[in-house]
């Protein structure tokens, strides 16, 4: 039976209704505060000067107008970025992507081998996978990483932005420079499954690079982490 509930809808309303709620309750607080004090300073005036002071007056119609208005309007302006934002952050949410390690440990690549430092960036079907294991000998010619699949809802029609962090022992560069954290984001097509593979390769010639210790994958969505795996750099 919970099962048919659009938890989605359920969170729109309460948001709408909660939005609306509090621009009506500031509003008319507002309005009942602000008219007895205005009557109230009127009278005041009124006495200190012997005369009676003019009857109050009703609130003009053109204020009552852009009261309606902001209370019907200021919801549906606000509701879906909030949401958006609120989606991929709420517990269960049925629109949030699925983001599993399919794969990971060392690989092979069948493609060209990567000639410049930093994180591998082969075709995701030019890796093959040799050993899935969290435990990488500390040299030159090995290839780990993770690889992994995202699914999303069928009503989830957005663009997500995925952020791929690897948190390495410090590694000095032959230009002075030490870096902890290598990283790359991209977009995932609207409303569609994706894939990535994010590896390291240890090259000839870059010797720097093999510093042994924890290193560890992290990867986000829309700014929340999903996944997560450390590998142990042995020597």
């Amino acid at each position: 039976m919970l099962a048919a509930i659009d938890w989605n809808q359920v969170l729109a309303k309460a948001v709408t209704g909660g939005i609306i709620g509090v621009v009506a309750g500031t509003c008319v607080g507002l309005v009942w505060y602000l008219v007895p004090k205005s009557n109230e300073n009127k009278q005041e005036r009124a006495g200190a000067t012997g005369r009676a002071g003019p009857p109050a007056k009703a609130l003009p119609p053109l204020v009552l107008f852009f009261f309606i208005a902001a209370v019907t309007f200021v919801p549906f302006v606000v509701e879906k970025p909030l949401l958006n934002a609120l989606r991929v952050r709420v517990s269960g949410d049925a629109t949030a992507p699925t983001v599993t390690i399919s794969d990971y440990g060392r690989y092979r690549v069948a493609g060209p081998d990567r000639t410049a430092p930093g994180g591998a960036n082969a075709g995701e079907s030019e890796y093959v996978l040799l050993e899935q294991t969290d435990q990488v000998p500390c040299r030159a010619g090995e290839t780990w990483g993770i690889r992994i699949r995202g699914s999303v809802a069928p009503q989830d029609d957005r663009s997500h932005l995925v952020r791929e962090e690897i948190h390495h022992p410090p590694i000095k560069h032959p230009d002075g420079s030490v870096r902890t954290t290598d990283a790359r984001e991209f977009r995932t097509p609207p409303g569609a499954a994706f894939g990535s593979m994010n590896c390291w390769q240890f090259l000839k010639g870059h010797e720097h690079e093999l510093v042994p210790g924890d290193w560890t994958w992290v990867v986000f969505v829309d700014g929340v982490e999903v996944a997560r795996r450390t590998f142990k750099v042995w020597k």
